[in-house]
């Protein structure tokens, strides 16, 4: 009687499977592919960029670092190279989770100690003399 190869327990020939090679090969080449596109993405999207802005305040311009942005139709069609994953936000779904993630940041829950909290007392044992 055959037995699993991964247990080792004794199986029905009709009950066992065998894995399919060539399907497994294509899959890593697939994914091979998969991986290269999104490395690519990430090499070329996931830089920032130097951008010149008008401050708000005095109108004169500054630099500062930003993320390159695209246009709704181009993040749809690069999110096929995983559409497992949602590899783009818009830009009002960013913004909202970067202001909780710095507001988690800067409010410890309760419970949780900060590096800005004051000590704790600590009893402190005198040596005997």
């Amino acid at each position: 009687m055959p037995k699993c190869f991964m247990t080792g327990m004794e199986i029905q020939l009709e009950d066992a499977f065998i894995l399919d090679r060539r399907e497994a090969h294509q899959a890593l080449r697939d994914l091979r592919g998969k991986l290269k596109a999104l490395e690519h993405l990430v090499a070329e999207l996931g830089q920032y960029e130097r951008v010149e802005m008008p401050d708000q305040r005095n109108g004169k311009t500054f630099t500062r670092l930003d993320s390159r942005l695209v246009c709704q139709d181009i993040a749809q069609a690069l999110s096929a190279i995983w559409p497992e994953k949602k590899l783009f936000v818009s830009w009002p779904e960013w913004k909202a989770r970067r202001e909780a993630f710095f507001r988690a940041l800067r409010k410890p829950e309760k419970g949780d100690e900060s590096e800005h909290d004051p000590p704790r007392e600590v009893a402190h044992h005198e040596p005997d003399a």
